[in-house]
Order: C-alpha cells, then sequence, then structure tokens
C-alpha cells in the first residue's frame, strides 16, 4: 500500500518553500473549482 508523503517531505521533494508552495496550491484549487455562475 502506498502512503501519501508528509507536507514537509512532499516540500522537500519538490524543493519548494512553504510560503510559495501555498501560493500554488490555492491557486490550482481556486482553478479547479466549479464555477457557479448563473
Amino acid at each position: 500500500m502506498y502512503a501519501l508523503p508528509t507536507r514537509t517531505h512532499l516540500l522537500k521533494m519538490l524543493n519548494e518553500e512553504e510560503a510559495e508552495a501555498k501560493i500554488q496550491m490555492e491557486s490550482y484549487v481556486n482553478a479547479s473549482a466549479p464555477n457557479h455562475i448563473s
């Protein structure tokens, strides 16, 4: 069974700082959100 890496390990693997990664994750989530405009 494969486990997801911890947040710290993931950031280390991606060579990202936490602040930069947070910005990128928020951007991805916002872009992925369904549009509810009627």
